[in-house]
């Protein structure tokens, strides 16, 4: 049951670092296409994290056979460290006040490989969500089985 509950504090980590970056790419003003796609991704990756939390809240034990402690440090490990340079990006101070402008730190092609890592680790998370429901399924059914057997 420790490690569900280590699963879900993962999970909610990950978000929160998918969070930021989205954040961050949403402000960004001229984004390329390639910038987009990677905000598109995020969001959908941030969308099946969230599915992916409730599902291990919910069912701990099946949660435990799910082996996904390396695909999150692998997606926590890019989101750390694009958020690190994102809060390198210089800020401009005009009569005392500090301003922000949004630049995308990353070249194109570090950006198409973070969409492309975080296509395959979407992947990872939606065969463990698969993985889960057939679980509640199978156990729906045999309880469903079990009491037609004693009626």
């Amino acid at each position: 049951m420790a490690d569900g509950l280590s699963l879900v504090a993962n999970i909610i980590a990950v978000v929160q670092l998918v969070g930021g970056v989205g954040r961050y790419i949403n402000e960004v003003k001229g984004a390329s296409k390639s910038l987009k796609d990677f905000e598109r991704e995020i969001e959908s990756l941030r969308s099946i994290l969230l599915k992916l939390r409730t599902f291990a809240e919910e069912n701990p034990v099946i949660a435990d056979s799910w082996s996904l402690t390396a695909p999150l440090d692998k997606c926590a490990a890019d989101m750390t460290r694009i958020n690190l340079e994102l809060a390198l990006v210089p800020k401009k101070k005009i009569w005392g006040i500090q301003l922000f402008w949004c630049q995308w730190p990353f070249k194109e092609k570090e950006t198409l490989g973070f969409i492309e890592r975080s296509e395959r680790l979407k992947s990872i998370f939606i065969l463990a969500m698969g993985e889960l429901q057939q679980w509640v399924i199978l156990d729906f059914l045999s309880l469903t089985f079990t009491e037609f057997q004693v009626s």
